[in-house]
């Protein structure tokens, strides 16, 4: 039964997304005709908003969700390429980043695989606000140790505010030799706590 649901979902999903894509494309050749520039990145932006509020009205109005999420879901449309998953996540064992540390000494992911605690705990006083400035705290603290174990749990480092989060949608969009690859924290009551695009132009 939750298997049939589960597909059930997934059809509805990829249903909904098939008919935004073909609308963008829809929309973007009659663009084309007036416009000489590229038009990639306005598509992708469209798209990504269109696909995230499609997803989070199939959460809203699914049963169960937590044990009927759907399987990776590739959506193929012309020459638009999608990738979706979505994921149920505990960010309770997660390292938060939010400059005070608290009971870093006693965390195992740390003493396993950071081997200068007291330069990790001077770079990584710093609150951070999104996945970039982790991104340069990690590098820092590699430039200067050379300890590059820390890549081992750079998936645990979270800032304050993904604490509210309890799903992960992430998914890759391919298109005209331009690839987007989003990631999408949500909360409990359905609502995007963050996302992150990443372009490769």
């Amino acid at each position: 039964m939750k298997k049939s649901i589960a597909l059930l979902l997934t059809l509805f999903v990829v249903f909904a997304i098939s008919l935004i894509i073909l609308k963008i494309l829809n929309n973007n050749e009659k663009l084309i005709k007036y416009c000489n520039f590229d038009t990639t990145l306005t598509q992708f932006n469209i798209l990504i908003k269109d696909i995230n509020n499609e997803v989070l009205k199939y959460m809203k109005q699914a049963e169960s969700l937590d044990d009927n999420l759907p399987q990776t879901i590739p959506i193929n449309i012309k020459n638009i390429n999608i990738v979706l998953s979505l994921e149920l996540i505990d960010l309770q064992e997660h390292i938060v980043l939010d400059g005070k540390l608290k009971n870093i000494e006693q965390n195992e992911q740390i003493l396993n695989n950071i081997d200068f605690l007291y330069d990790f705990k001077q770079i990584f006083k710093t609150k951070v606000s999104n996945f970039r400035q982790i991104n340069y705290l990690i590098n820092q603290y590699i430039k200067l140790t050379q300890d590059k174990n820390i890549l081992k749990i750079k998936h645990l480092f979270i800032y304050p505010h993904l604490k509210q989060a309890k799903y992960k949608l992430s998914y890759n969009i391919a298109y005209n030799n331009t690839k987007a690859y989003i990631t999408v924290f949500i909360s409990k009551a359905f609502n995007i706590v963050d996302n992150t695009i990443m372009y490769n132009l």
